[in-house]
Parts: structure tokens; sequence; C-alpha cells
């Protein structure tokens, strides 16, 4: 269904070769373990931690890939939508309480706060090896989608640092809000 007025974003994609990576690397030692227990010899435990390790990070990656391909933030003149497979919030302008932003190399983290929910996402950011992009996160409008969402909200800078800039909504307009 479209929503007059409603803008929908996706974020940039990583490549899915890390996420191979992890999962080869913890087929190939839960492997040399397995033949270890097949020809009655002891595996070091070593063997043993680096095959749970891998496994476990290798469904982290997994996770986070499938995340990123469930992930939709949606804007309308009613509010702002986010959803990216295991979280959905919606929140109407005026539930939107406060924006944290932390400045980071690979794009803003920025995180939404409502009333009871909140939601974070990514502004663009650039994986670099030496100074060649290797890979893009967060979203391509991300700084635009932020503005979207301060002005639309009628939130306010109320302090800033070099590592992260908090916005809230004014004194009166919190108490409009609240009558």
């Amino acid at each position: 269904m479209s929503i007059p007025g409603r803008k929908t974003y996706y974020p940039e994609l990583a490549s899915r070769r890390g996420e191979a990576t992890a999962w080869g690397l913890a087929v190939l030692v839960a492997a040399a373990w397995l033949v270890l227990l097949i020809m009655n010899q002891p595996a070091p435990g070593a063997v043993r931690v680096m095959a749970v390790l891998l496994a476990f990070f290798a469904l982290g990656i997994s996770l986070s890939n499938w995340m990123d391909r469930h992930t939709v933030l949606s804007m309308d003149p009613e509010g702002v939508e986010f959803c990216n497979g295991l979280r959905h919030v919606r929140l109407g302008w005026g539930q939107v309480c406060g924006v944290q932003v932390y400045l980071s190399p690979w794009g803003k983290k920025v995180s939404v706060v409502g009333q009871s929910q909140h939601f974070d996402f990514r502004t663009l950011g650039e994986v670099k090896v030496q100074g060649e992009v290797k890979g893009r996160l967060g979203f391509l409008m991300g700084e635009a989608i932020l503005a979207h969402i301060l002005e639309a909200a009628g939130l306010r800078l109320v302090s800033s640092t070099a590592k992260e800039q908090r916005y809230e909504r004014p004194a009166a307009a919190l108490q409009d809000h609240q009558d």
C-alpha cells in the first residue's frame, strides 16, 4: 500500500564475502575436530574453542546481514517507521522525544528515542583500506533522513561534543505536547 508523501529507504548492503569466509573457517576447524575424533586422537582445547568461536562469529555475521536485508526506514507526514526483521517501531512526530548522534569514522550512529520505543540507524559510512573504499554501510540518504527527523519532530541541538550530539524538543513544545 502506498501512502501519499511516504518516503522509504533501505541501507547499503554489505558484501557477503565475510560471512562466507567466517562459515568456511568454522566448517574447516569443525572438520579438523571431527577428523581427530574419528582417529581417536584427543582434540587440543584450542581447536574446540576455535570451532565454537568461529561458529558464533559466523552466526553473528549472518544475523547482521539478514537484519540489513530486512531493514526499511519510512517517513510520511504522520511519523517515522523502522523495521529490521526483529524490531518494528512506529513513532508519530509528536512521540519523538529526542535524537542522539554518535560520530564515528564509519558514518554517524543515530538513535531516535520515543516515549517507550527507540530505533537506531547509521548514516552512510565507508570502510577504507589504504585509502581504497572496500565497503559501504548505513543509509545512502542518512544525512537527509536525520535532517528530516529533526525538522519534522521539532528537535533542537541541546549538547554537542567531539563524539556526540543530542537533540531534544524545546521545553515549551514539550509542555504543549503534554497538555
